[in-house]
């Protein structure tokens, strides 16, 4: 038993280079593994990099399409504001010329109803005066 003891020991003098390179091998692996993760670490960040310097020339691209469809929309528009504007322009000296139109119709209607309505009233007064003496007349002579 004594032989398969000194067989399975590490520290017997029949394998004493294989547990060496045992255990050198782990070291390796070992650093093997942390030189990958640091890799594997770096890659990340240089593909969040990327990804971040796409998605601003993504956002930059569309900001860039939105400012010359902006600026295609106002210059196809300015032309037609400066129409609109001058028969705007137009149409509101003809409201004011009909304004003034209507309302010095309108006051000249006003002015001829009023001095009928003084014609009617005086003509009344004078009935009034005519009338008023005749009723007294009549009133004195029935009682």
């Amino acid at each position: 038993m004594k032989v398969s003891s000194d067989f399975c020991d590490p520290n017997s003098d029949f394998f004493p280079n294989a547990y060496q390179l045992q255990t050198d091998l782990e070291e390796a692996k070992g650093h093997e593994i942390l030189k990958l993760q640091n890799s594997l670490q770096s890659i990340h960040a240089i593909v969040h990099e990327t990804y971040a310097l796409l998605t601003k020339d993504k956002e930059r691209e569309s900001a860039q399409k939105a400012v010359e469809e902006a600026s295609d929309i106002v210059q196809e528009t300015t032309p037609i504001h400066v129409e609109d504007t001058e028969k705007i322009d137009k149409l509101s000296a003809e409201v004011e010329k009909l304004k003034a139109a209507r309302e010095t119709g309108a006051l000249q209607e006003a002015n001829d109803r009023l001095q009928k309505q003084v014609e009617g009233l005086t003509w009344r007064l004078q009935l009034a005066k005519h009338v008023k003496p005749s009723v007294e007349t009549r009133m004195l002579l029935f009682q």
